[in-house]
């Protein structure tokens, strides 16, 4: 999950509700996140190349 910007009770609140995901939906969340995930990454690399 994406944790950035995000509070610890929210963060326990997404996660409680996705327990109750199927297994499709599950992974067309995560990879959501993942991708969310990657962006910050990326964009982090691109800030910090000086560029």
């Amino acid at each position: 999950m994406c944790a950035t910007g995000r509070g610890a009770q929210e963060l326990l609140d997404v996660l409680e509700a996705r327990l109750g995901n199927d297994p499709a939906t599950e992974r067309a969340v995560a990879l959501a996140e993942l991708a969310a995930i990657n962006r910050l990454r990326l964009a982090r690399m691109v800030e910090g190349s000086g560029t």
